[in-house]
């Protein structure tokens, strides 16, 4: 028995502009799921941003990121469509060709409020400026101000679960409010 044609997908991603060939409908199970408002982001615009890419598999669940500069064999001029429909997943052991590609943009930072004092400004200080690749000190959890704050190389507060408050000696600072029982304790210790 002779197989049903597909019908078309309404994200179907081509090659070329429309008027210029027809549409090539993407198999199902096929290629990496994209936002359609990124899908005609470019790499270069991406980087621009100051973002990343992340795919997330769907057979193995795996999740892999990338700066645009960690793809040298990609031209920054491509579309994230394009991208979508060729990436693989980076396992060996699964190699599929489906899942979700996520543009991250970085976040704008989120201002808590609370009085950082000099002192605590000079302690974040000379925190950022002792974060290296291979080293990354303690959080400072005992500031006068009401949060914890930590330093981190660029790229690696995403997994910080924190808020962006600012950068130092090309460090990125992320802090953390503090529980309502641990601003208790401070409050009867006289902090």
């Amino acid at each position: 028995m002779p197989e049903a044609p597909r019908q078309p997908s309404l994200f179907a991603v081509t090659d070329a502009p429309p008027d210029a060939a027809p549409p090539i409908v993407q198999p199902a199970g096929d290629g990496f799921w994209l936002m359609p408002r990124d899908a005609q982001i470019t790499l270069a615009q991406v980087a621009e941003a100051g973002g990343a890419i992340r795919l997330t598999c769907a057979a193995c669940r795996r999740t892999r990121q990338w700066r645009p500069a960690q793809l040298p064999g990609v031209d920054p001029d491509t579309p994230m469509t394009v991208i979508a429909r060729r990436a693989v997943c980076g396992d060996p052991a699964c190699r599929a060709r489906r899942g979700v590609l996520t543009v991250l943009r970085p976040t704008p930072p989120r201002r808590r409020p609370g009085h950082v004092t000099a002192r605590d400004l000079a302690r974040i200080r000379a925190l950022a400026e002792q974060v290296t690749p291979a080293f990354r000190p303690p959080v400072l959890d005992d500031l006068d101000a009401p949060l914890r704050v930590g330093a981190f190389m660029p790229g690696d507060e995403r997994y910080a679960g924190g808020y962006v408050v600012g950068a130092w000696a090309g460090r990125v600072l992320v802090g953390w409010g503090i529980p309502r029982s641990a601003k208790n304790l401070r409050r009867k210790a006289g902090r």
